[in-house]
């Protein structure tokens, strides 16, 4: 029997998609993909922030300027868990940090699932 110590809590990942259809979408291709994880769904980064659970965050899926995301408490979490930022983007003409992942529009479903496998 697993105690509440032994048991590992779920991945957390985070996307933050001003187009809801999207994010959905996009949900739907990481439950297929990791069943385990849990992923939150937020319109905005405020509303991300004061959602965000306890528990490390695996990838944090954005489609804002780097900077902000870079200066938020999201992202210096994700960072600090070791996660994954991905920035989906019509045109990325910023240089994107060190480690962050561009995910180009549009995108196909195997595009969001290879983003569980590449290393962080």
């Amino acid at each position: 029997m697993q105690t509440s110590e032994t048991m590992e809590a779920p991945a957390i990942i985070v996307v933050v998609l001003q187009e809801i259809l999207v994010a959905h979408d996009i949900r739907m291709i990481l439950r297929e993909a990791r069943p385990d994880a849990r992923v939150l769904l937020a319109q905005s980064l405020c509303d991300a922030e004061r959602a965000l659970p306890a528990g490390r965050i695996e990838m944090a899926i954005v489609q804002m300027d780097p900077a902000t995301i870079a200066g938020s408490s999201l992202g210096r979490r994700v960072v600090a868990d070791g996660g994954k930022v991905v920035v989906v983007s019509a045109d990325q003409r910023e240089r994107l940090p060190d480690g962050w992942i561009d995910l180009p529009i549009p995108f196909a479903s195997a595009d969001v699932a290879s983003l569980l496998s590449d290393p962080a």
